[in-house]
């Protein structure tokens, strides 16, 4: 493992960071399951159907798949939710190994912002990687960074052997969500019940 990619691994285990947060509408869970998480770029590209949960992109990074840490950035969760009040979402958890295993760029606000869309905006490296946790007073946030719209934008495909579970708000789509994520492993993968609501769903397990 290159020293930088070692560096970041030390960091996430010492802020003892439990997941990686996306969500997706639930329409798109059972391909993810078959073959992972895909860039937008990649999915264009190969004319494969899916249902985008941005429409543009404006963060102008098409060929990145946006993660947050953590907790799900819940503002913006609240206005897609919004957008389209009929569709049913599911976010995945996904395990941290990706910030040191992939090649991943770490935006201390949303991507789509002026300043990350800058040449400067958006960099790698575990210098970036602890800028993301520290707040403008100089406080250190620990495991969730200092802003809630934080990203890492992850290049390239996430394999579906880093999902480790899944969170509805829903009961009735529990059985659907578990079967898929059987597929997935032999191992017990969770799917959690619980309303999609600000923070999260850490401090919501108390």
């Amino acid at each position: 493992m290159e020293h930088y990619r070692e560096r970041i691994k030390l960091e996430a285990a010492r802020r003892s960071i439990p997941a990686l947060f996306h969500f997706t509408q639930m329409r798109n869970l059972e391909s993810i399951v078959e073959h992972g998480l895909v860039p937008r770029q990649a999915l264009d590209d190969a004319r494969h159907p899916y249902r985008p949960s941005d429409r543009f992109r404006i963060d102008g990074k098409p060929d990145t798949i946006s993660l947050s840490i953590s907790h799900v950035n819940y503002s913006m969760f609240e206005a897609k939710r919004l957008e389209d009040p009929s569709s049913e979402w599911v976010v995945l958890l996904l395990d941290p190994a990706i910030l040191w295993e992939k090649h991943c760029r770490f935006c201390y606000r949303n991507a789509a912002s002026k300043e990350m869309t800058s040449a400067r905006g958006a960099q790698a490296g575990p210098k970036t990687f602890n800028w993301l946790f520290i707040a403008e007073d100089g406080t250190d946030c620990g495991w969730t960074p200092a802003r809630n719209d934080a990203e890492v934008l992850v290049y390239g495909n996430i394999e579906p052997h880093y999902i480790g579970a899944a969170w509805i708000d829903e009961m009735s789509l529990a059985r659907y969500v578990q079967g898929q994520l059987d597929r997935i492993s032999d191992e017990d993968l969770s799917t959690f019940v619980r309303p999609f609501l600000c923070p999260g769903i850490w401090d919501q397990s108390g």
